[in-house]
């Protein structure tokens, strides 16, 4: 799904992201959102390769409302993002903010 009908799943619910700023890919989601597995998978989608040093996954699922979010490891390479989970659920891209610091 876009970003954008997925930024307005999140608006529908009440929920919120709250950290960081612009999405680097669009949502992706695991169903059924229930699942959970003994073993791990990966899961994989192109980013924007641009600013790769810059972005994390996190996930949510609807029965948090996608009102709570969790950063999840990931790697990326050559604009290419992968994370192991044994779960179902919605997982994007989001830029991290620049750090930055006061003299």
């Amino acid at each position: 799904m876009s970003a954008e009908d997925g930024q307005k799943m999140i608006d529908d619910k009440g929920g919120r992201m709250g950290i960081g700023h612009g999405y680097a890919s669009d949502f992706l989601v695991v169903n059924p959102q229930t699942l959970e597995t003994g073993k791990k998978f990966q899961i994989g989608m192109n980013v924007d390769s641009s600013a790769a040093s810059k972005i994390q996954f996190y996930r949510s699922s609807e029965d948090m409302d996608l009102k709570t979010w969790f950063k999840v490891d990931s790697s990326v390479s050559d604009g290419f993002a992968t994370l192991d989970t044994n779960k179902g659920n919605y997982a994007f891209m989001f830029f991290t903010p620049e750090i930055t610091t006061m003299p």
